[in-house]
């Protein structure tokens, strides 16, 4: 793999400030913030970009990758090119073996490194980064500042570079529905059409999460899948979870003041588990 950026040679500063100046546009179109990393030239902070979705009901990184894997690239060479990094790295989950070979295929001869990373959950950036040192055979401190950006931010980032901007995500609707699935679903559209998509939901009464239990939140039936919609998660409303959610937040407050009283929260709300 070649250590020089392909772009190298061109006038970078007019390149850098021409990329940074598309993706903002599009952010501002959009309302929301696109992940730009800092231009500090010589600095050769490392990136990573990542194919592993962090839930295992969870596929929209596997999804967006799978549509448009080129695009992937690009929006990590031009991320690249601001932050003037030369050690790129695409992380993806290694049960993925035929996206894992397209993606090293097409990463030839740039500056991009594919490598594989373990099915593992839950999963957060820090415990990414350590895998890819690993995997690399390096020392932890090495990508121990390394943004992270999901395979769905970079599609964000290559439409960027087109003028363009995201018009729909793809969203996983799992759980209690008759249908599970992962597709694409119009910005804007409700959770309740969502679900709908998905042969609706197998109990009468229902909660819904979104982008899981883990760090998700709840949603109800006429809120919108916006630019953070990766994943609608369907409970039954006496579900564990949605009980413990709909207690008192003093009881709940209390409850975590003390030690553990084997509430099974904890177990109820892993994604492994489910």
């Amino acid at each position: 793999m070649s250590s020089h950026h392909p772009l190298r040679d061109a006038d970078r500063a007019a390149l850098v400030a021409n990329v940074r100046r598309r993706l903002r546009s599009v952010a501002d179109d959009l309302g929301a913030p696109l992940a730009l990393p800092e231009e500090r030239p010589g600095a050769s902070v490392p990136l990573i970009g990542r194919v592993a979705d962090p839930e295992p009901l969870m596929r929209a990184e596997e999804a967006t990758a799978r549509q448009d894997p080129t695009a992937l690239l690009r929006a990590l060479g031009a991320l690249a090119l601001i932050a003037d990094s030369r050690r790129v790295v695409l992380a993806v989950r290694e049960d993925l073996q035929d996206l894992h070979r397209t993606l090293t295929r097409l990463a030839s001869g740039t500056v991009v490194q594919v490598v594989p990373v373990a099915a593992r959950y839950p999963r957060d950036d820090d415990s990414l980064r350590c895998e890819v040192a690993e995997a690399l055979d390096r020392r932890p401190s090495t990508f121990a500042d390394a943004p992270v950006h999901g395979a769905v931010v970079l599609q964000d980032v290559a439409l960027a570079l087109d003028g363009q901007g995201a018009t729909e995500r793809w969203v996983s609707v799992a759980g209690a529905v008759a249908s599970p699935m992962t597709r694409p679903l119009p910005l804007g559209s409700s959770v309740e059409d969502a679900i709908g998509a998905a042969g609706g939901a197998t109990s009468v009464a229902w909660v819904c999460y979104e982008n899981g239990l883990l760090g998700g939140h709840r949603r109800s039936a006429d809120e919108s899948i916006d630019l953070h919609t990766r994943a609608l998660l369907v409970l039954p409303a006496k579900h564990p979870r949605a009980l413990a959610d709909a207690a008192p937040l003093g009881d709940r407050v209390r409850q975590g003041a003390v030690a553990c009283q084997p509430c099974q929260l904890c177990s109820e709300s892993c994604p492994v588990w489910l």
